[in-house]
């Protein structure tokens, strides 16, 4: 009798931890969602800035500030396209490792999903922070003025301050 008790209370808190682990995998994977989907919005953004601001144009503009732009704009699409691939997989196949993995998947499956949120995380906020250096440049690109003037450090301070404040 008290060998079946024990069995029923190891198997109930065998269950209770899957369970939990279960709503973990399930809140890790709402998570992944909504940060592929946020990192596709800001590859929308930094695509738009690219076909709207033309740094060959004008002659003014100077070279530093054109190379600035090409390299954070290059990088923040790059970030966001590693983070919507990253956040999709692991999004679609931590709950199906959890779901139909051998015994233990699902802690496996929670395990895996955490250790890929940092990565996934460090891509999505180097995607915001160069997006945010590429729209600063894009202020002086679009600048008529040769040099820095009053509206593009206005701009630039702006943009810093409500990144920093973002953060």
């Amino acid at each position: 009798m008290l060998s079946a008790e024990h069995y029923a209370l190891e198997h109930r808190a065998v269950q209770a931890l899957l369970d939990i682990r279960q709503r973990e995998v399930s809140y890790m994977t709402e998570r992944f969602n909504s940060i592929g989907t946020q990192s596709s919005l800001i590859g929308g953004f930094v695509v738009a800035q690219l076909t709207a601001i033309q740094p060959g144009s004008d002659p003014n503009t100077l070279e530093g500030i054109k190379q600035v732009f090409w390299g954070a704009s290059a990088i923040s699409l790059a970030c966001s396209v590693h983070c919507i691939l990253n956040s999709t997989f692991a999004a679609v196949w931590g709950p199906g490792l959890a779901l139909r993995g051998p015994t233990g998947s699902v802690s496996r499956a929670y395990w895996s999903m955490v250790n890929e949120r940092k990565h996934i995380m460090v891509a999505y906020v180097a995607s915001l922070l160069f997006f945010v250096l590429q729209t600063i440049m894009g202020f002086y690109i679009m600048d008529e003025k040769v040099g820095f003037s009053i509206s593009s450090v206005f701009a630039t301070v702006t943009m810093t301050l409500g990144s920093m404040y973002s953060l």
